[in-house]
């Protein structure tokens, strides 16, 4: 059967405001933002979003809410060129919002959540996911993401799991992904470990394909089925605002996977790709063209990693 879509994702969809601060106020004190960016946000959205520049054929399964945001957000996702066929307007639901406060001299960001409820649409199309390339989720409504996973790893369907934060909520999916890629907390959390090779040890399971763990500035190590351990440092570029750089990471990564590459190639990948989104304003405010993603890869070396 022709494949529809190359990846699906499930996930939450949250309207940004990100405004880039000299530094970040007092109470009871005001600061002028020096630039402001307005758009979707959201690990699942903002990876959906990268891979569709890319050429990736992608699709979107969530809720949003029946107002302006969400009405906003399914803009912002078909101009992005992703497919919003499996987006549901909840009029009982308010649309996830979030403002951001980025820190001009370092990059960093602080986020506050305006809305956090979420639930994904309780009836995803098994052939949606059974016919895709691979199927990428957050796991923030273990319940769906959990049929929605076991549908995809029965029918040969690659699954990816992005979780940055600790979320016991999470748990459950983990037996179900085959490409874990997570940030230091959550594994740290998960594998009740402090050091980067007992949390790689204790997080993997023979049910994976690969594992990886970020580190941030640090780079990345990870491992899978055919290489044992992995290291990658990260590209330097003159940061603007990290937000959103492990979205494009994941995207990167699943990029990798669809074509074939062993593990270091799609960590490396990755890694530029997420350099390059930082070079600007907002999750989606620079998302990198595929040719410039390959001349960083081709051209410049990762630097540092533990």
């Amino acid at each position: 059967m022709t494949r529809r879509y190359d990846v699906v994702g499930i996930g939450l969809a949250v309207y940004d405001t990100t405004l880039l601060v000299d530094t970040y106020p007092e109470p009871n004190t005001k600061v002028d933002a020096t630039a402001v960016w307005h758009g979707g946000g959201g690990p699942v959205p903002n990876a959906l979003a990268a891979l569709s520049r890319w050429g990736v054929r992608t699709a979107y399964v969530g809720r949003v809410g029946d107002d302006i945001w969400g009405r906003a957000l399914r803009d912002k996702f078909v101009a992005a060129g992703v497919d919003v066929s499996h987006l549901e307007f909840d009029p009982h639901l308010p649309t996830p919002t979030a403002s951001l406060w980025v820190d001009r001299q370092t990059g960093e960001r602080t986020a506050v959540l305006g809305s956090s409820h979420y639930s994904a649409p309780r009836n995803v199309p098994a052939n949606l996911i059974e016919n895709a390339g691979a199927l990428h989720i957050d796991g923030r409504d273990a319940e769906v993401c959990i049929e929605a996973a076991r549908r995809a790893r029965n029918s040969g369907v690659a699954v990816s799991l992005d979780v940055g934060s600790p979320r016991g909520g999470v748990l459950p999916v983990l037996p179900l992904v085959s490409h874990l890629v997570v940030a230091d907390r959550f594994a740290a959390f998960a594998s009740r470990a402090a050091d980067p090779a007992t949390m790689l040890e204790r997080l993997w399971r023979d049910t994976f394909e690969a594992l990886v763990i970020t580190h941030g500035e640090e780079g990345a190590h990870g491992r899978s089925r055919r290489e044992v351990e992995v290291r990658c440092g990260i590209y330097e570029v003159d940061v603007v605002d990290t937000t959103g750089a492990g979205d494009v990471y994941h995207a990167g990564y699943l990029y990798g996977v669809l074509n074939g590459w062993f593990l270091e190639r799609r960590m490396r990948f990755a890694a530029a790709a997420a350099a390059l989104a930082i070079t600007a304003l907002g999750a989606r405010g620079f998302l990198p063209p595929l040719d410039e993603v390959e001349s960083l890869v081709r051209t410049a070396i990762p630097v540092g990693g533990r």
